[in-house]
């Protein structure tokens, strides 16, 4: 009962630790994923906060290229050739891409009027054709169409000359109701729809697509998690990164009709660092606009969305009249000319996250299956020492009964001697007999026990020879014969000639006197045994076969294990002390041997050896 209560207990404590295992499993796995879930949404946050910023300043970039060229009729009528030099020269000297403006070309919405190409050798304006790429696009303004501000496909700038500004005294900015913008508003952008003409700024493709998008890149990218592309909006890519599926981040690209602007006022090219219009003292050079707001986006034309255009202006307020001074043209749709796009190297960043989670998972309960298994362990081992424990005591028990008996002969006899009981020669003799088979008893049993110390310890030496397998079954039935004698066995040998093995005699012996010995105490009434032997490729099997109580099915993997007995020799209260299989499995493995049994509940064991033609090497080690 007392066994009964402790195994439950414990059970009762494994069962309560794996219960709070999983549930610190199910808080972890929510804790996780929750965490998880806050991280994604606070990186796609950043990725697509990091994406708008590169496409600010790429927007940016392309903004003050537009702005920096922007010029009156006024400033025209003076020098056209001047003004265009003028600000290309502070473009060059103030820009971190000086050679983004790859060149500059200049015409009428008038196709009387020759176009003219800046020549840069000589800074003159010559006529030149636009070129052929470029042609098609300005023929809307012929058609007194308005013209788009950016030809993102052929990467050129349409910047229109419009009338001179009143002096200003400060500058409003005023957002109006696309639908019904105020009726001056209107005026004033239906006026810029038909300018006094246009500069055409054409861009270096080559500087865009390896300078400053690289640039920007390694800018808000530079970590490597992240791949980068850019494309127009017939798909073709401006980036050797093409991003195919869902991006992370997105934002347009190539659109001039920013937040901010910079407005160049007189045809006076000056360094960034001036002051704004509204805030100069009376001697400085009013000559940019800086402000962070845009007046309006209305829309203008007539049919579908497809051929409306969208005319963001800036309202500049002066001392006798509000007019529009810098207006930009795009598609009414507000589809930017290009895509940046960003995508995490893992494909995206739902894939990346959802692995960041698995692996914390993995290695969350990982740690928790190491803790259940180090306690497992720790139970096991728990039982196995009380088993061992149970045991020990169990052989303690034993081989004092076993002890008991050849002792109390040994001492009956002795007694007997020693009082005179008999003077008889012949019982004289028989008691000597009676003493010295009881002693050899005892000197076994205390053998076995050694044997098994020394082979635990690793101290066991064997003596590596070649043997005569014949011989040494020979000897062992022949040391068995008292006991043969006294069951009156009948010994069956089926032993052909065998070939000789490297191998320890007396322990191969007394592997084979154990298993005789087994046989003959196990045979339940049966005065039947056989020996048997054979040879196979590169080794020799000898078998010893007997009709005895046999051993049950879930026995079979216990009966070699040190002290134990199975239950039906404990029930039939037939003595040993449980060490003789035992030694003779550390006999064989010594030898790089092996032991089979097959046995069968009631009718029998069938105990075979098989040892190698040359000797085995923990055999040589000891």
């Amino acid at each position: 009962m007392k066994r009964w209560w402790q195994t439950y207990t414990v059970l009762i404590s494994v069962g309560a630790l794996l219960s709070g295992l999983a549930v610190l499993g199910l808080l972890q796995y929510r804790w996780l994923t929750q965490i998880n879930a806050a991280e994604s949404e606070k990186e796609h946050a950043r990725v697509q906060e990091q994406a708008d910023r590169f496409a600010s300043d790429l927007n940016r970039t392309l903004q003050s290229v537009y702005t920096n060229f922007q010029a009156s009729t006024t400033d025209w009528s003076d020098d056209g050739a001047k003004v265009i030099n003028e600000r290309l020269d502070y473009w060059k000297t103030n820009s971190e891409y000086p050679a983004l403006v790859k060149d500059v070309y200049f015409f009428k919405p008038d196709e009387g009027e020759p176009a003219k190409h800046l020549d840069l050798a000589t800074r003159e304006l010559v006529n030149e054709p636009l070129p052929d790429d470029l042609a098609g696009v300005s023929k809307s303004a012929y058609d007194d169409k308005p013209l788009a501000s950016a030809d993102a496909e052929h990467f050129a700038l349409f910047i229109p000359i419009i009338d001179p500004q009143p002096r200003l005294t400060n500058v409003t900015f005023r957002r109006d109701s696309i639908d019904k913008p105020r009726p001056e508003i209107k005026r004033d952008l239906e006026r810029i729809s038909k300018p006094f003409g246009y500069i055409v700024v054409r861009l270096d493709e080559s500087v865009i697509k390896e300078k400053i998008i690289p640039d920007l890149t390694a800018k808000y990218f530079g970590d490597g998690d992240y791949n980068v592309g850019v494309a127009d909006n017939n798909g073709r890519s401006l980036t050797a990164m093409t991003i195919s599926g869902n991006a992370d981040g997105a934002a347009g690209v190539f659109d001039l009709s920013p937040d901010k602007f910079m407005i160049f006022m007189n045809r006076t090219a000056v360094p960034a660092t001036s002051v704004t219009a509204s805030t100069a003292s009376d001697g400085a050079k009013k000559t940019i606009v800086l402000d962070s707001h845009v007046e309006s986006r209305v829309v203008t034309g007539d049919g579908d969305a497809k051929g409306k255009m969208t005319v963001t202006g800036i309202k500049l307020q002066g001392t006798t009249a509000d007019r529009v001074f810098s207006t930009t043209t795009s598609d009414a749709a507000g589809k930017p000319p290009w895509l940046l796009q960003v995508q995490h190297i893992s494909g995206s960043l739902d894939n990346y996250f959802a692995s960041v989670l698995r692996k914390n998972l993995a290695i969350g309960f990982g740690l928790l299956m190491l803790i259940a298994v180090a306690v497992g362990a720790v139970i096991i081992s728990t039982f196995r020492m009380r088993m061992l424990a149970q045991k020990q005591v169990d052989f303690v028990s034993s081989v004092s009964h076993e002890f008991r008996t050849p002792l109390a002969v040994i001492y009956s006899a002795g007694e007997n001697l020693a009082d005179g009981v008999t003077r008889d020669h012949e019982q004289v003799t028989g008691y000597g007999e009676m003493i010295k088979a009881e002693g050899r008893k005892l000197s076994a049993m205390v053998e076995q026990i050694l044997d098994l110390a020394g082979a635990n310890a690793g101290k066991r030496k064997f003596d590596l020879k070649p043997t005569d397998l014949n011989s040494v079954i020979e000897t062992a039935v022949e040391d068995c014969r008292p006991l043969i004698d006294a069951k009156q066995m009948m010994v069956e040998s089926d032993v052909p000639e065998l070939p000789p093995i490297i191998a320890d005699r007396t322990a191969i012996t007394q592997a084979m006197q154990n298993l005789i010995a087994n046989s003959i105490k196990y045979s339940n009434g049966s005065n039947w045994i056989r020996i048997s032997a054979k040879g196979l490729e590169d080794k020799v099997a000898v078998s010893v076969e007997d009709r005895g109580i046999g051993i049950s099915r879930g026995e079979l993997k216990q009966i070699f294990e040190p002290f134990y007995r199975s239950r039906v020799v404990v029930d039939a209260q037939i003595h040993g002390n449980g060490l003789g299989l035992s030694i003779v499995r550390q006999i064989l493995d010594a030898h790089g041997g092996d032991i089979k049994v097959a046995s069968e509940l009631g009718k029998g064991s069938v105990f075979t050896i098989e040892l190698p033609l040359t000797a085995g090497q923990n055999a040589a080690d000891g």
